[in-house]
């Protein structure tokens, strides 16, 4: 169960809320066919309270991260040379 909710936790905090929910969802089921109440209810706060996460406690979007110029400069040279076919 820990780990359940420790994977959760982390997909929720890296932008991946439908991942957590599912694996919350499975722990609840695990939690419930197995009596274990605390855990139960600690996934059903957490579930309950996933969709009032902060967007801004989410990390950017990958595309809205910028590249210093040196990278840029070093991928579009890599994009001419697989270009020419050298």
């Amino acid at each position: 169960m820990d780990f359940r909710y420790k994977v959760g936790l982390g997909l929720a905090r890296f932008g991946q809320p439908l991942r957590a929910r599912a694996i919350w969802e499975e722990g609840q089921e695990i939690a419930e066919r197995h009596e274990l109440n605390e855990w139960y209810f600690r996934l059903e706060r957490l579930l309950a309270h996933l969709d009032d996460c902060a967007p801004e406690l989410m990390p950017p979007a990958r595309a809205a991260i910028e590249r210093p110029a040196e990278l840029a400069q070093v991928a579009a040279g890599l994009r001419e040379y697989a270009a020419s076919g050298d």
